[in-house]
């Protein structure tokens, strides 16, 4: 079964929002900064975990040993104890952890938008093939107010084997869910 991309994505963009919440906290130099990011980093831990992703909720963990290191005065890469110079050695971990989650997140954000970009265009032309077949027209897509009205439009334009084999590749890379979204976007495209 596929991944929910929209879902995934949501869920990324939420962990994007948190850790430009921490960021500013980083920024201001506020107090409670290494107790957002240890929290965001959980957070980041729990999206990985709950999508599937086992090497990236591992970069989470990894970052949240270092920061826990560094907050008990140890530094993370050399492992020695610090005496002086603590609160640079911490502040300067928690912007190496900001940084490496940022990227990871950036990187993840791009793949989702490309995923689903790719999906749009694919449903856009699997909406095209139903046009020149004439499996729909005007009348057929004011007849789809619900969802229910589009799942069966969708199963029904499946009865073109062109347009069935488009199907069954765009299947293969989103959910049926993403592919019903797509659909409901771009047929409120034709009908505006």
């Amino acid at each position: 079964m596929q991944k929910f991309i929209f879902h995934e994505k949501e869920k990324l963009d939420q962990l994007n929002t948190r850790l430009i919440e921490v960021l500013g906290k980083y920024n201001r130099q506020d107090f409670d900064t290494g107790t957002a990011l240890s929290q965001l980093l959980d957070e980041s831990v729990q999206v990985y975990h709950d999508q599937g992703y086992p090497a990236r909720e591992n970069n989470s963990i990894t970052l949240k040993a270092e920061l826990n290191t560094a907050m008990r005065g140890i530094h993370p890469l050399s492992l020695e104890k610090l005496v002086t110079g603590r609160h640079t050695m911490q502040s300067s971990i928690m912007f190496r952890c900001l940084q490496s989650l940022a990227e990871m997140l950036r990187q993840d954000i791009v793949q989702t938008e490309n995923r689903l970009k790719e999906a749009k265009e694919l449903v856009g032309q699997v909406i095209i093939a139903a046009l020149q077949t004439g499996l729909l027209d005007g009348t057929t897509l004011k007849k789809i107010k619900t969802q229910k009205d589009l799942e069966s439009f969708w199963e029904g334009i499946a009865k073109d084997s062109n347009i069935a084999l488009g199907q069954k590749r765009l299947l293969l890379s989103v959910s049926r869910f993403d592919v019903l979204l797509l659909c409901e976007e771009a047929l409120a495209q034709i009908q505006s």
